[in-house]
């Protein structure tokens, strides 16, 4: 009988080995095969992503195009307003449609020299376009400088907002719009 032993020993290992090849080469193919649908899947998404990518920049172009002809049009239109006194120039379309769109329309050109309105008689105030005052964009007045560490960093709108109304009655003339700006932020 020992010498049926390993016999049995044999056909066991010899029944696991069919089991074992036919798991192999099934599996195989199926991890292969999950292995491509995902790099599939991937390839599909990132084109797909690709083609909305394309999608929103030419409509984004289309969109840019489209405001660059209507700004051209107000362009030349303005440029074509004669605002003087007479109206003896006639006022294009594309104006005309507006001013008439309600009692408030008003257009208003603003040159180096000079600021004109039509019609006229409908702004509450004019700007001085011969102000002494300098417009700059780059640099803040220092004077904001404690009103913005209570509100930017501090988070103290309270403070922030007292600093502000200090700052409406200042000398300086550059200093009240950023300080009602700010005043305006902290409010809200």
């Amino acid at each position: 009988m020992m010498a049926g032993l390993p016999s049995v020993a044999g056909r066991a290992r010899s029944g696991r080995t069919p089991f074992f090849l036919i798991g192999v080469l099934v599996l195989l193919p199926a991890v292969l095969l999950a292995a491509l649908g995902v790099r599939t899947l991937a390839q599909d998404t990132h084109l797909a992503e690709a083609q909305a990518r394309e999608r929103l920049d030419r409509a984004a172009a289309l969109a840019a195009q489209g405001l660059e002809r209507g700004l051209n049009l107000w362009d030349r239109a303005v440029a074509d307003v004669g605002t003087d006194a007479a109206g003896d120039h006639p006022v294009p379309r594309l104006v005309a449609d507006i001013l008439e769109s309600g009692p408030d329309a008003v257009l208003v050109r603003i040159e180096s020299q000079r600021q004109d309105v039509l019609p006229a008689g409908r702004l509450l105030y004019t700007i001085d376009s011969r102000s002494s005052v300098p417009f700059r964009t780059t640099q803040f007045p220092p004077a904001l400088a404690p009103g913005d560490v209570y509100e930017i960093q501090k988070q103290d709108y309270a403070r922030a907002a007292e600093a502000y109304r200090g700052l409406l009655q200042s000398a300086d003339l550059t200093v009240r719009p950023w300080a009602l700006q700010r005043l305006a932020r902290t409010e809200a």
